[in-house]
């Protein structure tokens, strides 16, 4: 194994003060938060990656930018959800508009939010897509 997949230690909806919070109580402090990231920083004996956890792309960012102020030094990220839900409605409102066969290109696409500075490599992918088929999960987004 070269590279650990771990999810972050906190959830920012639970932490007052950030802009993910959802004041549906409180976990922990800002500080407590911080300590978490390094604690877990601390015991790990490989390279790390976060994973997304299927938040959304802005709480990702947040949660990355809280992980650098506590000096973490994470090796880069695994997303899925952060990335391509807001994607879909865009995905759709493309296919409906007179393209043959229901394809479209695109062009660059944004995957993360535009100034979420900790994920500097790949912030602009050209996507080029053929038919759209969605799942009913996908509509409910």
């Amino acid at each position: 194994m070269d590279v650990l997949k771990v999810e972050t230690p906190v959830n920012l909806a639970f932490i007052p003060g950030t802009r993910t919070f959802g004041n549906k109580g409180v976990a922990y402090s800002h500080r407590e938060a911080i300590e978490y990231f390094r604690r877990a920083a601390s015991v790990a004996s490989k390279p790390f990656i976060f994973l997304s956890a299927g938040v959304s792309n802005d709480a990702f960012c947040e949660t990355l930018e809280l992980a650098a102020e506590a000096g973490v030094k994470f090796s880069g990220v695994l997303c899925g959800r952060a990335i391509w839900q807001g994607g879909i409605p865009i995905s759709a409102n493309l296919r409906d508009q007179s393209y043959p066969n229901g394809s479209c290109d695109h062009g660059p696409f944004a995957i993360l939010r535009p100034g979420c500075r900790y994920l500097k490599p790949a912030t602009y992918l050209g996507v080029k897509m053929g038919p759209v088929t969605m799942t009913a999960t996908q509509k409910a987004l």
